[in-house]
């Protein structure tokens, strides 16, 4: 019965806005930090709240969301929103047709469309597992 005194709770995207906004609005903040300012903001007393921040912190782990080192929280998109990567294509990559491109960072693997400045698409390949 206790729990029902929680409700009513944020609906998940509600938190999940709420999780970027924060992120969005203090870039590289200390993960730590970044929960407790969400839980603060949101419902500090209320561990069905914590709980729901938590899941919801996992899942957007899993896409915009990045944990740089050590422990600071970025939003992907906006560390690399209007920057062009530039390559430059050898003569091997040219008659063959593929362009070897390879992320240093991981976070950025995560995007799962490349284009060229005119909208083309490039179609990702890895001979490595897990890539």
């Amino acid at each position: 019965m206790k729990a029902l005194a929680e409700l009513p709770v944020p609906t998940a995207t509600e938190i999940e806005s709420h999780l970027l906004e924060i992120a969005r609005s203090q870039p590289g903040i200390d993960a730590f930090e970044y929960l407790k300012a969400a839980s603060a903001s949101l419902r500090p007393d209320s561990r069905l709240v914590t709980s729901m921040i938590e899941q919801a912190w996992e899942h957007l782990s899993q896409g915009p969301l990045h944990t740089l080192h050590p422990a600071r929280v970025v939003v992907i998109p906006d560390l690399v929103a209007d920057t062009s990567f530039t390559h430059r294509l050898n003569e091997s990559e040219a008659s063959l047709g593929v362009l070897t491109a390879a992320f240093d960072l991981g976070a950025l693997s995560r995007f799962e469309t490349i284009r060229l400045d005119d909208g083309t698409k490039l179609e990702p390949f890895s001979v490595d597992t897990h890539h």
